[in-house]
């Protein structure tokens, strides 16, 4: 008898948005399955890292839980926060909406299955979506929050 074990994704580069005098700047990071929301979404509320912080900056409050992250029917990313996570800043919301606006995900259209959406990882054939089309909806402790990737203000974050 065999036993056969998925063969681990190739590592990554995904772009997180941090602040950079005031305007967002994407951050290269590697990761093992930039497919897993989750791990994405844990990575940006980690912040910038040492190196990085000496240049760039995040809204984003430090997580004392994992975040719950999936994609909804309409293709909006769904983002549960622990508890205690005070509502977000506007910059807070923006970092958010733009990194996830990057992150690959499903080129045909989304399961109904919910048990699909268990694991916060989507199913293998990703792609990207078109940046600017990308909605986050935040939820917290007593309050909600969305946010669309279109709606930052300064200059694109986007390749056009």
């Amino acid at each position: 008898m065999r036993s056969f074990s998925p063969t681990p994704p190739e590592p990554t580069s995904i772009s997180l948005y941090f602040l950079h005098e005031g305007r967002l700047t994407p951050s290269p990071r590697r990761i093992g399955d930039a497919g897993h929301f989750r791990a994405v979404v844990r990575l940006l509320f980690d912040g910038p890292t040492p190196s990085e912080a000496a240049t760039a900056t995040a809204e984003l409050p430090r997580l004392t839980g994992t975040p719950d992250v999936v994609i909804d029917d309409d293709g909006t990313f769904s983002v549960q926060l622990p508890e205690n996570v005070p509502p977000l800043s506007h910059l807070a919301m923006l970092q958010l909406a733009c990194t996830m606006a990057h992150v690959a995900w499903p080129l045909t259209a989304l399961p109904a299955d919910a048990s699909w959406k268990a694991d916060s990882t989507v199913p293998t054939g990703t792609a990207q979506r078109a940046p600017a089309h990308t909605l986050v909806h935040v939820r917290g402790n007593g309050w909600t929050m969305t946010q669309s990737a279109a709606s930052y203000p300064g200059p694109a974050p986007f390749p056009p």
